[in-house]
């Protein structure tokens, strides 16, 4: 967390993640201990059963794409919310994000099985780090003598890959529609356009020295987010509380 404090008082990047976990364990085959072993969570699980797992990504800043090698599943909720079923082999998860899967275990008790998670890089300005890290979804009857079965390509080699990203999103997007129909344009009584954008603002602090992109020749930069190019300026009391006694000061936004 304190580089990421650093970052929003430089008004530059967050350090990108070295490495990610599941349930706390780093799980990466790069990464061996110093006892030749590999820190790695474990699920025991039974044969012929439904699993009802939550995932939830706490990645901050990636989506994250997550597979178990061998087995299928169905998306059956989001963010505590129920959605019509999305069989699918894999997920896409954003930061932030609950998702509610049902797993059915039926393939060979005496065998393990990876289950993997990396990075979805989204942007061209970011650096694809390609990495993957495992858990195992063991069953009763294995025994340790031979590998977990791998992932395949059930996860993308290339973490810029959208494809997967998109393939799966369209699922969902479509699924969640109730009576899974697409609405046409007779349905539509308004359209807005919104727009989420990532900009530049000058440096605030005398020295000039900021670590976001610069603002101009002469002076640095800060990141700023904005919605439809309005950004909101932080103010010390609630946000609630300004529009309940309508206290114009606080009601306020600052064009980029």
């Amino acid at each position: 967390m304190d580089e990421y404090q650093k970052a929003l008082i430089s008004g530059g990047d967050a350090p990108g993640a070295t490495s990610f976990t599941i349930n706390g364990y780093p799980g990466q085959l790069e990464t061996v201990c110093v006892d030749g072993t590999i820190d790695m969570y474990t699920l025991p699980v039974e044969r012929e059963k439904v699993y009802h797992l939550r995932i939830i990504n706490a990645v901050m800043e990636e989506e994250m794409l997550f597979a178990i090698a061998g087995h299928n599943f169905t998306v059956v909720g989001l963010d505590g919310a129920y959605l019509t079923p999305v069989p699918s082999n894999y997920i896409m998860i954003t930061p932030g994000q609950t998702m509610d899967i049902l797993l059915t275990t039926n393939q060979n008790s005496s065998k393990a099985y990876y289950i993997g998670a990396k990075d979805f890089l989204d942007t061209t300005l970011s650096r694809a780090r390609n990495m993957t890290t495992r858990a195992i979804l063991r069953y009763p009857d294995y025994t340790g003598t031979e590998d977990p079965v791998d992932l395949g390509d059930l996860l993308p080699v290339d973490s810029k890959n959208a494809s997967y990203a998109k393939a799966f999103t369209d699922r969902v997007r479509i699924s969640g529609l109730t009576g899974n129909a697409v609405p046409t344009d007779s349905d539509i009584n308004k359209n807005f356009t919104i727009t989420i954008s990532v900009n530049t603002l000058p440096c605030p602090y005398a020295d000039n020295n900021c670590s976001g992109p610069p603002y101009n020749a002469n002076w640095t930069g800060v990141h700023a987010a904005s919605l439809n190019n309005q950004r909101f300026v932080t103010q010390n009391v609630s946000i609630l509380q300004a529009y309940r006694w309508y206290v114009p000061t606080y009601r306020r936004v600052r064009s980029i």
